[in-house]
């Protein structure tokens, strides 16, 4: 990380506007950086999902067991949100980009490969806003592309790393709270 010190901010681009947005930015992150701290004090399985600048990324494994609970959990809010479908227009919760991260986690999950084609499909939107929404996942590091081995013009998405350790940790956590939930009620 560079040394920021007020000579380097000095003179660099002139413009005090410019300054107060990279400290709004930083205490930005700091917020998060905080909010992330203090996740992991109250919930351990969070430490597994952060890697600090000095550790290297570890993937996140799940026995079958847990690979088939969790990805019955992606399924089972994937149907509910289909449902809801049917009752409210689409357009009032519009959230092609987490229904693609629970159809990608599905597959990963089982170990199948997915197409765009059937990302577009499971997203529920226009394959242009389904394309566009890979295109975002892709670049926050969540999701993956490339060609299929089988037919080099078809397109292959699947879940990074990153992605899928993401989507584990907050499906334990819908999980574990779902069930804590149905204890209390009954």
């Amino acid at each position: 990380m560079k040394d920021i010190s007020s000579r380097s901010l000095r003179g660099h681009s002139g413009s005090s506007r410019d300054a107060v947005t990279k400290a709004r930015e930083l205490r930005a992150m700091a917020l998060r950086l905080n909010r992330i701290a203090d996740e992991i004090e109250n919930n351990p399985v969070a430490a597994d999902a952060v890697a600090l600048p000095h550790e290297p990324f570890a993937p996140l494994f799940l026995d079958e067991a847990s690979s088939n609970r969790l990805s019955s959990v992606a399924r089972a809010i994937h149907a509910a949100r289909r449902r809801r479908d049917r009752w409210f227009d689409r357009g009032l919760f519009g959230e092609p980009g987490w229904d693609i991260l629970l159809d990608a986690f599905q597959h990963k999950a089982s170990g199948t490969r997915l197409s765009t084609k059937s990302v577009c499909l499971a997203s529920g939107v226009a394959p242009t806003t389904a394309l566009r929404w890979i295109g975002v996942l892709e670049e926050g590091g969540l999701l993956r592309r490339e060609p299929s081995a089988r037919d080099r013009r078809e397109m292959m998405v699947e879940l990074t790393d990153e992605g899928f350790r993401a989507m584990t940790l907050y499906l334990l956590e819908f999980d574990r709270s779902s069930r804590k939930a149905s204890i209390l009620k009954g």
